[in-house]
């Protein structure tokens, strides 16, 4: 048995609607990856997931939550984590078991909330896996998904030239600290 935070179809505090449930491992299918999740991160967007729905941000305008397709037994929260190869399914050349990954759960998300990095594995495409050095802290790993695009996006709009300081405060997420 594997462990998952599950957030049922009602949303609020997050310490009246997220729960510990107990779930099957999965297996992982041809072409795909199983990671044991060891670090998962508890971003912004996972807060307003569970205090006020999932959805896509165009349509955080306060209308009643409309979890979308495939949520009807709930959503396990959760945008990035890090973890180790548990498994590989019939197939999958890229990777090895116990190697160190970062799976990149952030656009299945998004679109579907139905697997979230708040439980103990995930099953994703090999091409959704990303292997992480051994000079990467788990830490830091666990936090290569959504944040570095707050620094990405920030610098591509602002254009700053070559050799320019850049000041981000604290409200750009993990990257503004």
């Amino acid at each position: 048995m594997a462990r998952a935070l599950k957030m049922s179809q009602v949303c609020g505090d997050p310490y009246e609607v997220v729960r510990l449930i107990h779930v099957e491992k999965p297996k992982p299918g041809p072409g795909e990856v199983l990671v044991h999740i060891m670090l998962r991160t508890v971003n912004l967007y996972d807060l307003l997931c569970v205090r006020i729905g999932h959805r896509p941000v165009s349509e955080f305008n306060g209308a009643a939550y409309n979890p979308g397709p495939g949520t009807e037994n709930g959503v396990i929260p959760g945008t990035e984590g890090f973890g180790l190869v548990e498994e590989v399914g019939e197939g999958v050349t890229g990777f090895s078991i116990g190697q160190r990954v970062v799976p990149c759960l952030y656009a299945k998300y998004l679109s579907t909330g139905t697997q979230g990095a708040w439980q103990d594995y995930v099953v994703v495409q090999e091409e959704e896996v990303y292997a992480i050095s051994d000079s990467i802290s788990d830490e830091t790993a666990a936090q290569l998904v959504a944040n570095p695009w707050t620094a990405y996006v920030l610098l591509k709009t602002i254009a700053a030239p070559k050799g320019e300081y850049v000041i981000s405060t604290a409200a750009g997420s993990v990257v503004g600290r």
